[in-house]
């Protein structure tokens, strides 16, 4: 049970879903950007009006512990986040932390998820963030027109095309370099709001 919750509860978050993941983390080693006007609670809300409240935090040394709190859940999804800059564009990558439910922390493992980094584009302005994952309808596409040649492997999921990219990370950030500024893509953006 815990199992299946957890993955229902890292599917709906904003990070993941529909988006390709990495096996590895693509942010360097070194050279992380730290950005600290994002740390503070933002709020993001859907198209039913559904609102969650994100909590950016310090994580050292160079990177973020971002924790999701939907409005009226018990439940709370943390990600270990670096963001990183390829030419002019700042790029997240994003893995699982852990879930709260009901005051008890569970780590991804005790959840039965292997780690996956979400990677997509990040823009922060002083009163509002923008964020754009790397889109798996596309990257399907264009791994299978061979358009993209980079390593993956096609899992299985009913609800959109899950793509794991399993190459080296240099020749990751080397695609996303090349299509930073294709809305293919990075098609849909979604905006937060610092709370007041």
């Amino acid at each position: 049970m815990r199992a299946s919750l957890g993955l229902c509860v890292l599917a709906a978050s904003f990070f993941l879903g529909g988006c390709a993941t990495s096996l590895r983390q693509v942010a360097p080693e070194k050279d992380c950007v730290f950005d600290p006007s994002v740390l503070g609670t933002w709020t993001a809300t859907d198209e039913d009006g559904q609102s969650t409240a994100i909590k950016w935090e310090k994580k050292v040394p160079d990177g973020y512990l971002i924790s999701f709190t939907p409005t009226g859940k018990d439940y709370r999804v943390a990600y270990a986040v670096r963001l990183f800059r390829l030419g002019t564009t700042l790029f997240y990558d994003a893995a699982a932390d852990h879930v709260t439910v009901r005051g008890e922390d569970l780590d991804v493992e005790d959840l039965g998820v292997a780690p996956r980094h979400m990677i997509g584009k990040i823009q922060i302005r002083p009163d509002e963030i923008r964020t754009t994952a790397l889109d798996a309808h596309w990257m399907q596409k264009a791994l299978e027109e061979k358009r993209v040649s980079l390593k993956f492997e096609k899992m299985s999921s009913e609800l959109w095309p899950d793509i794991l990219l399993t190459g080296p990370p240099g020749e990751i950030r080397a695609f996303l370099e090349k299509y930073a500024d294709d809305k293919g893509a990075f098609p849909d953006e979604l905006v937060i709001k610092r709370q007041k």
